[in-house]
């Protein structure tokens, strides 16, 4: 009941941070207690959407996948709900463009592919910026398909989603994870600073309340030991060669 009740509030205070803030002088204190939070310009195609943009090297990400998932079932019909990595220089493009194939191919796989990242990256020691790094990832993950031939087969549309994907990010102004962008125009950030923490009060109380659930030990993704060294995962030769996606650009 407790736990219901705390995804309740933190939904509330995500669903609610934007529509405190325009009330104004209707209800000052409330928008005050949600802070902080971040408004931005309207990002178009996101109006329904609550978006959680993760690093599968983040700490906090892994610590609060869990959390996530049951945000997301816990949402309104009206809102929709998606994971995007946060596309960075440590993560590699390698990562956006495994990650955008197994959206577009296998769309109900996606939070188990980003679990399997989680675990991959941070107890496996599984480098995302590999080929083979994300092949293993996405057999953790139970894709049926080796995630390289993938992004091979669906080149143009990945390369075309990854480019849409930062254009997103920097017009949210997404720059840690975990964050949580709500209707394409406030995000919340789930981050440390030091010793202070930017969390709302109320939101510092749930991640206190949920830390336990968080600590549980994750089921077992059925990694290898063994790295691939075949060919198949060395990646399309045409991103290897050349990358429209400089990450000056990042």
């Amino acid at each position: 009941m407790t736990e219901r009740i705390t995804r309740r509030t933190v939904l509330a205070a995500l669903l609610g941070s934007i529509s405190a803030q325009r009330a104004g002088a209707q209800d000052k204190a409330a928008a005050t207690e949600l802070k902080p939070y971040l408004e931005v310009p309207p990002v178009a195609g996101d109006e329904t959407m609550v978006r959680v943009f993760f690093s599968p090297n983040c700490a906090y990400s892994k610590q609060y996948f869990q959390f996530f998932r049951n945000l997301e079932a816990t949402l309104p019909k009206n809102r929709q709900f998606a994971f995007s990595p946060l596309i960075n220089r440590g993560d590699g493009l390698t990562y956006a463009l495994a990650f955008e194939a197994v959206r577009q191919a296998f769309p109900r796989n996606v939070d188990t592919f980003v679990d399997a990242s989680l675990q991959g990256a941070q107890v496996h020691g599984l480098h995302t910026t590999s080929w083979a790094g994300v092949d293993q990832i996405g057999k953790a993950a139970h894709i049926a398909t080796p995630v390289p031939r993938l992004v091979a087969d669906h080149r143009h549309d990945v390369e075309v989603a990854v480019a849409l994907a930062i254009v997103r990010q920097k017009a949210l102004k997404i720059t840690n994870t975990p964050s949580v962008s709500v209707a394409g125009t406030g995000v919340v950030a789930w981050r440390r600073n030091g010793t202070r923490n930017p969390l709302s009060p109320r939101s510092q109380e749930a991640a206190r309340a949920l830390r336990t659930e968080f600590g549980r030990p994750a089921a077992s993704m059925g990694f290898s030991t063994t790295a691939p060294t075949s060919a198949s995962v060395r990646g399309p030769a045409s991103l290897r060669a050349r990358s429209r996606f400089p990450m000056s650009a990042l």
